[in-house]
């Protein structure tokens, strides 16, 4: 069990024994399939179905395997042509794997019919991967409202899922909805503070409604797994000053001099700061700073 190399020699010996066997090649295809060798495994599935039409197993492995390769978009016109004319069996398993093999060639409003009748078809609750597929190929077809809707119930399954919630809140804020996309990008980085994406998103928009002390905060979130993130620190540095945090912009603007040391930027906002807080003799060194690297009317 788990012996996915094994498997594939036992049965290709099998195979020497019996060639035209679709109960040998179908096993021998799927194992092939397990080690990433998709061609040779959609050629052994083509080759069973040749045998045997009626071997479900086959046929499927072959539009699964067929799907990873250079035939996918000639599979996914074929699944196209069986939709319409109403040849495509019903169960959740043969529609999800039609679904994901359209998708794979291209035809992303095909895939979302097929997974939601696989979905509709399932008893019970779906599996929480054809409910992804079912979002996945919403978004990519062009649905925004029922890829949201999509996304809303896979995230019921998988709460945690920052990546989920990141593509949920971005779906949301392309809608238009942008309190919601907001709170949502607020959820991604509470479930996932690696993806840093989602803060800075969250701190460009609220530096946007003028919400300097919640912007400030979300690029420190970013600055939390990205110490040196440009861009962070820069909006950082404003949102601090915008919302009357003199001293931290002052600090974060020293360290954006150090995180770009060629750039004059960072010092003449420096200078700026000290100017501001009637510090003469330090706005001068930051304006000396900001001449060295540049900016000439500094050197006055």
């Amino acid at each position: 069990v788990g012996d996915v190399a094994g498997a594939v020699e036992t049965l290709t010996r099998a195979l020497d024994v019996a060639p035209e066997d679709p109960d040998v090649l179908v096993p021998l295809a799927t194992a092939l399939e397990a080690t990433g060798e998709k061609e040779q495994a959609a050629t052994l599935y083509e080759k069973a179905r040749a045998l045997a039409p009626e071997h479900k197993a086959a046929s499927l492995g072959a539009m699964r395997a067929g799907a990873e390769t250079a035939a996918a978009p000639e599979i996914a016109a074929q699944i196209e042509e069986e939709e319409a004319a109403g040849q495509v069996d019903d169960d959740p398993v043969s529609l999800e794997t039609r679904g994901d093999a359209a998708f794979k060639g291209g035809r992303h409003f095909l895939a979302a019919k097929l997974f939601k009748k696989a979905v509709d078809a399932s008893e019970g609750e779906p599996d929480e991967r054809l409910l992804r597929n079912l979002a996945a190929a919403y978004e990519a077809s062009g649905q925004p409202s029922k890829a949201i809707a999509a996304y809303k119930r896979v995230l019921q399954a998988a709460p945690d899922d920052g990546e989920l919630h990141y593509r949920y809140a971005k779906l949301l804020l392309s809608a238009g909805r942008r309190s919601d996309g907001k709170r949502a990008l607020a959820k991604t980085a509470s479930v996932d503070k690696a993806r840093w994406q989602a803060s800075f998103d969250l701190g460009l928009l609220e530096m946007e409604d003028s919400q300097h002390t919640k912007a400030a905060r979300a690029f420190e979130r970013v600055l939390d797994q990205m110490p040196n993130h440009v861009p962070a620190l820069n909006n950082l540095g404003h949102s601090q000053l915008q919302a009357g945090d003199k001293k931290g912009a002052l600090k974060t603007f020293e360290a954006l001099t150090r995180a770009q040391p060629s750039d004059p930027n960072p010092w003449l906002n420096v200078a700026a700061l000290y100017q501001q807080m009637s510090r003469e003799r330090d706005m001068v060194s930051a304006l000396a700073q900001a001449c060295q690297r540049g900016a000439q009317h500094a050197c006055k």
